[in-house]
């Protein structure tokens, strides 16, 4: 498939959803993928792009009815989209933590937020070099720092784009892998990382729709004010919020087309398989929270997952699928070897149903550094801040979803099929069922754990920067 070819999003239903094409038959489509580039291990390459913050229903190939995103649209209409893919965890260290290691965040040691990833747990970097792939990475989320554990196996790894939660980050990291592939020859595995469109929401004007507002909040909001404001956000605020959003989520996709430019004018397209997803969604109060870290619903849980290259013919995936299956994914592309982990080879014929567990341990703890102002504004972001910490986990089990408050020792029961906002907690309604789904999440009771390193030192001058991020307060 040529670059230059990637089409239109497929079109949609009056519905809203996409019409479902005719398909090849599911059993050698993903295998095609690989074939035509003479079978996997066999020269390869692999590009797989994360892109902070993003919800699923932020693009139109996931049908956002706000914008389109006609980079990425077009590369789901080409290649093969999964209707839904979860997160292993609600904000970035232990979501991407469990994408590169392919293992779950407990097993990893995160229930703090400076844990880096144990020296032992498995890298995928690591994986693909030892195959002799050319490794490259490109970063610009604080977390993904060498001192975090990120940059093993990484022959070449770029953090320059790592900023403030003002700065634009994706036209550096896409010039920066360029920059690196005009130097790297085949294989290559690049890893690129886009901040964008992570709070604070920025005003992308040229990618803004034009609707009017009149409220008081402003474009490059601190998220600790915005969340101090709680209950005085009207919906026309949210609607505000949410075009800002939109607008980062369209400056990033319009960055892209550099990579497909780049691509298509080298001749690499032909033999470079590309893998979109996020580390996690984020949440505009659906259910009270503005954001991500603390909770486990479907915004922010929810992320895109695209797989598109040579030979793959369009296709819905309808299995679900998880951050921790890229790494036996890529593994697999490269021909690598790994040992067992919970994820599984997209790319392989095992479709069968599986419950998608996800958790999040982000527990309080004092960080060093200029305290927040004694005034009646600094306790409000202080209150607001307090509701950050959580202690959950979640189950999507076909199409019953359930979530435990291990602080609180309470439960949820959803059924997504046909309340996909969550917004009907059917616990007292099937008993039978929600006893069914607490039994099955027990199961993730006992993983393989990872001998944990010690905390990575965060210095005075990087607090303001994680303050400004969300992560502290």
């Amino acid at each position: 498939m040529s670059w230059s070819k990637w089409a239109a999003p497929r079109e949609l239903s009056s519905a809203g959803t996409r019409t479902e094409p005719r398909l090849r038959s599911a059993a050698v489509l993903l295998p095609l993928l690989l074939l035509s580039c003479g079978g996997r291990g066999d020269g390869v390459n692999v590009i797989v792009i994360v892109i902070d913050t993003l919800r699923a229903d932020a693009l139109g190939c996931y049908g956002a009815v706000d914008g389109s995103t006609p980079n990425l649209d077009a590369m789901g209409a080409r290649g093969v989209l999964f209707r839904t893919c979860v997160s292993q965890a609600p904000w970035t260290l232990p979501a991407m933590a469990a994408l590169i290691s392919g293992r779950y965040p407990s097993a990893l040691g995160f229930d703090r937020v400076r844990n880096p990833l144990p020296r032992d747990a498995p890298h995928l970097a690591e994986v693909l070099r030892d195959e002799g792939y050319a490794t490259g990475g490109v970063v610009s989320n604080f977390y993904l720092r060498g001192d975090f554990g990120f940059d093993r196996g990484f022959r070449h790894y770029d953090i320059d784009a790592i900023g403030g939660a003002e700065q634009s980050s994706s036209d550096a990291v896409i010039d920066s892998g360029i920059r690196w592939l005009e130097e790297t020859g085949d294989p290559f595995f690049l890893f690129l990382h886009f901040m964008d469109p992570h709070y604070e929401y920025l005003n992308r004007e040229l990618f803004a729709p034009g609707v009017s507002y009149d409220g008081e909040l402003e474009s490059g909001m601190s998220i600790h004010d915005l969340r101090a404001r709680g209950d005085e956000l009207r919906p026309a605020d949210i609607a505000f919020l949410r075009r800002l959003y939109a607008s980062e989520v369209r400056y990033l996709d319009h960055s892209l087309r550099k990579l497909r430019r780049y691509l298509h004018e080298s001749g690499r397209a032909h033999d470079t398989v590309i893998l979109v997803t996020s580390d996690h969604g984020e949440e505009f109060l659906e259910h009270g929270w503005l954001g991500h870290t603390r909770n486990m619903y479907q915004e922010v849980l929810r992320v895109p997952l695209i797989v598109a290259g040579p030979g793959a013919s369009p296709e819905i995936r309808q299995d679900a699928a998880s951050l921790i299956d890229i790494f036996p994914t890529v593994a697999s592309v490269a021909g690598a070897v790994t040992s067992e982990g919970p994820g599984r080879d997209l790319l392989g014929r095992d479709r069968s149903p599986r419950g998608l567990y996800s958790e999040v341990e982000y527990v309080r703890r004092k960080w060093h550094g200029p305290a927040q102002e004694q005034n009646a504004e600094g306790q409000r972001i202080r209150e607001a801040e307090r509701r950050k910490f959580s202690r959950q986990r979640s189950l999507v089990l076909g199409r019953w979803k359930t979530i435990e408050d291990r602080e609180t020792g309470t439960w949820q029961l959803f059924d997504l099929a046909t309340d996909p906002g969550e917004t009907r907690d059917l616990l007292g309604v099937e008993p039978e069922t929600a006893k069914r789904m607490q039994a099955a999440i027990s199961e993730f009771d006992s993983v393989e754990t990872f001998e944990r390193d010690d905390a990575v030192r965060v210095l005075e001058k990087d607090v303001d920067r994680l303050r400004a991020l969300g992560y502290a307060q």
